[in-house]
């Protein structure tokens, strides 16, 4: 039976349009890097990247497993500095660079931390994003980052993240610590991302 117009139409949209936003979207990835040997401190680094196509991030979220502890926002001193980073992009067939700086926030709005991520220089930042800290030591950790900015900047994209030893501690005990990373895009499309880290 030979096929309409109408469907052979729609069909060369889902291949054009749907078919290859998820292809791109698998090309999402994400890596956790700390020292594995038992007693040595260790930044914990996290990192995204996006090496093709069309979709924009829109938001993150880093599941950390138990044993793992993260300290509390309001403990800390107002903009005390978490960590460092950078974001590399593509923007009007450009490559550029930005540093990015974590700074904590006491007023944690109900969460376990609440960590401003600035881009740009800390005086004068290029746009500062919200990222919270739920959990706890026994039942793991969500670090949750919202995405609002720079919608048309493109890959090769790059977002690494070193937090100090001191704000994220790993177990004190050996085995296999099991990350989880949930990219959400702008298009609607969803990716989750399993790595393991052995600790020796």
């Amino acid at each position: 039976m030979m096929l309409s117009k109408y469907a052979i139409c729609l069909f060369t949209l889902i291949l054009l349009f749907i078919l290859p936003s998820k292809i791109f979207a698998q090309n999402a990835d994400f890596n956790i890097s700390v020292q594995s040997e038992k007693g040595v401190i260790s930044d914990f680094t996290f990192t995204i990247s996006q090496p093709t196509g069309p979709e924009t991030l829109s938001n993150i979220e880093l599941v950390i497993p138990s044993g793992w502890e993260i300290k509390n926002g309001s403990e800390l001193t107002e903009a005390e500095i978490i960590g460092k980073g950078n974001l590399n992009f593509v923007l009007n067939g450009v490559a550029r660079q930005i540093p990015v700086i974590i700074i904590n926030s006491q007023n944690t709005q109900g969460h376990k931390a609440y960590w401003k991520i600035v881009f740009g220089d800390q005086s004068s930042p290029f746009v500062t994003i919200d990222s919270f800290i739920d959990g706890d030591i026994d039942k793991g950790h969500q670090w949750t980052m919202e995405r609002k900015f720079l919608f048309n900047i493109e890959p090769p994209i790059t977002f690494d993240l070193a937090v100090n030893a001191s704000y994220i501690t790993k177990p004190a005990f050996s085995g296999t610590s099991v990350f989880e990373v949930i990219i959400n895009f702008v298009g609607g499309i969803s990716k989750i991302i399993q790595k393991s880290l052995a600790l020796i």
